[in-house]
């Protein structure tokens, strides 16, 4: 009876050790990555000119920053393959199709195809011709 109590002793602060052990590495993959420009299960935060864009279904592991404007008031970003954000003044544009106005702070969320502006679906502005 001692020798089973000895060894389940033993097999119980093993799995204690084990469970720490994967607590503190969470933890420490959680603290580690950056928010802005973390990749977490598809989705990447950036601040852009004041507004919170946030881009879905992006397959990478990290997304790059905001490019350096060579406009003045012109902020691009391209977090995916297929997402290429630009804000100039009040107006959106993204994969090449002009949304907008957008307000002082608006949220901007890119989920696939689907624009939405402080919590409201967009659509694109008619092309000038």
């Amino acid at each position: 009876m001692r020798r089973y109590d000895a060894e389940m002793r033993r097999h119980l602060r093993v799995a204690g050790l084990l469970v720490t052990f994967v607590v503190m590495a969470g933890v420490a993959l959680t603290l580690g990555c950056p928010k802005p420009r973390g990749v977490v299960l598809g989705k990447v935060t950036m601040e852009l000119d004041g507004h919170e864009v946030v881009v879905t279904d992006c397959q990478r592991v990290t997304a790059p920053p905001a490019a350096a404007p060579k406009t003045p008031g012109v902020v691009r970003w391209a977090p995916c393959r297929d997402a290429s954000i630009t804000i100039q003044g009040t107006v959106l544009e993204v994969n090449g199709r002009r949304y907008g106005p957008l307000g002082a702070g608006d949220s901007v969320l890119l989920h696939h195809d689907q624009v939405v502006i402080a919590g409201q679906p967009a659509s694109p502005l008619p092309s000038a011709q």
